[in-house]
């Protein structure tokens, strides 16, 4: 029998990783693509990092959700003052 703090680490990354991977299979804009792939990466991370303990999956999460978070933000506000990008296709385009 599988243990309850298990099932919700395996339940919680398997979210992440759903979520990112839909909204990167649906994205319209560069803002919503760059979120699904940090939402799938983030899920990974949680489900290799709870192998080990959950304590550390628990830390080292809120960790780089905190980073990645404020790296996230600057690129994209230092993006839309260069370029007022709507569309991942336009990005493409250039």
């Amino acid at each position: 029998m599988i243990e309850m703090e298990t099932f919700f680490s395996l339940f919680i990354s398997f979210l992440l990783v759903s979520a990112g991977i839909a909204t990167i299979l649906t994205y319209r804009t560069l803002f919503r693509f760059i979120l699904g792939i940090f939402s799938a990466s983030l899920g990974a991370i949680y489900l290799l990092s709870s192998m080990c303990s959950s304590e550390f999956a628990v830390v080292l999460i809120v960790s780089i959700t905190g980073i990645s978070e404020a790296v996230l933000i600057s690129f994209l506000i230092s993006l839309a003052r260069i370029k007022k990008v709507e569309d991942f296709d336009e990005l493409k385009r250039t």
